[in-house]
């Protein structure tokens, strides 16, 4: 009987789990970033200027969270709920910010064909 060692052990499996999905929604704030600063986003006004800056701070801002909440998570030998509430925080600026970048780029594209 052949055994497979798996990484996922009982202790550790809540840990991988949530590192998986903070891993994912990493690579989308680094999309929204990209979708700031394509030329399609060019603040036309001083309005603007400000909204896309708002913008890409709180971009870097959640980014670097995530990141400390990954590096922490990996860290840990036993699984904790304390992170749980942390995450879904993390989930629900994401939301936020995901919507305020696409308002943005309507905004953008609304005004570009004038």
């Amino acid at each position: 009987m052949v055994h497979i060692k798996s990484s996922f052990t009982p202790t550790n499996i809540g840990n991988k789990i949530s590192v998986t999905y903070l891993e994912r929604n990493l690579k989308d704030v680094q999309q929204l970033g990209c979708k700031l600063n394509s030329y399609l986003c060019e603040p036309q006004t001083y309005g603007m200027f400000e909204r896309i800056e708002s913008l890409k701070n709180n971009l870097e801002t959640l980014k670097r969270s995530e990141q400390e909440i990954i590096s922490e998570l990996k860290g840990l030998k036993k699984p904790t709920k304390a992170y749980d509430e942390i995450i879904k925080q993390q989930y629900s600026e994401f939301n936020s910010l995901q919507q305020g970048i696409n308002e943005y780029i309507f905004y953008c594209e609304e005004h570009s064909h004038k």
